[in-house]
């Protein structure tokens, strides 16, 4: 094709050849996907201007290499090892991928034998009132927010509550247990997932780690397990992310048994 790129080095040194599937190599290199059979499509439809462009990168990236090779500067060097290994991992990875097709059976096999990792967390929909703490002691807090609660309760359309402002937000919605710990503390958020869902009255006091806190919570969504076909995609990832490192480590294994 070109006197521009290798099939394997020329005993010119300062000679490049470059074939048809030297590019198909290079496109699927530059992308991080290994399908010959698709890239070879994409090399095809290409027009000839085009496929020159590309044969002009992958000349000026050879002609990179080898002038630093020429230099030495591959020589002890860690970073390019690393590199260099990585790159096989994405080669081994792009060949397993063109094979590993599950189906539904499979997904659905898989589902059940990691169905914890699939648990969707119980979710509170809430809005609080924060009465902020004063020193070590929360008794000042629980005191206020008591106050305030009788105050709800005796007259909750017109009672004006003298609340704190607090770090974070006073409205929250379908929030996790580890989510509500982010902001409130796990003593609160464990303390808040033992109520029940009562839109319209304040609930509480109920301690953080900043203070005190009334709740108004306006829905509970209990943990669930979706039906394997509604996450059929995430399934599907991770199966593959399985079956690849497995499949990897098997065909790294068989390269290493080929050295003594």
């Amino acid at each position: 094709m070109n006197s521009l790129a290798p099939s394997g080095v020329s005993m010119n040194e300062r000679r490049i050849e470059i074939s048809p599937s030297d590019l198909v190599s290079f496109m699927q290199q530059r992308d991080q996907v290994f399908d010959a059979e698709l890239y070879t499509k994409k090399y095809n439809a290409m027009s000839a201007t085009q496929q020159q462009a590309m044969a002009r990168q992958y000349a000026e990236q050879e002609v990179l290499y080898r002038e630093a090779k020429s230099l030495g500067l591959d020589q002890n060097d860690e970073v390019l090892r690393r590199r260099l290994i990585q790159k096989l991992k994405y080669f081994l990875e792009g060949l397993i991928q063109a094979q590993s097709q599950p189906g539904a059976a499979e997904l659905q096999q898989f589902y059940d034998a990691n169905k914890q990792d699939y648990l969707v967390p119980a979710t509170a929909t809430f809005t609080h009132l924060f009465f902020k703490q004063e020193g070590a002691d929360p008794a000042s807090a629980m005191a206020r927010a008591e106050q305030a609660l009788e105050g709800l309760v005796a007259d909750k359309e017109s009672y004006a509550v003298n609340s704190d402002s607090f770090p974070y937000h006073r409205n929250y919605v379908k929030k996790s247990a580890a989510q509500v710990a982010r902001h409130f503390g796990n003593e609160f958020a464990t303390s808040l997932f033992k109520l029940s869902p009562q839109p319209s009255t304040w609930q509480g006091p109920v301690v953080s780690a900043y203070g005190a806190h009334l709740v108004q919570i306006s829905q509970m969504q209990a943990a669930y397990y979706p039906a394997w076909e509604a996450i059929a995609d995430k399934l599907l990832r991770d199966l593959q992310r399985s079956q690849f490192a497995a499949a990897q480590q098997a065909q790294i294994n068989q390269l290493v048994d080929q050295y003594q």
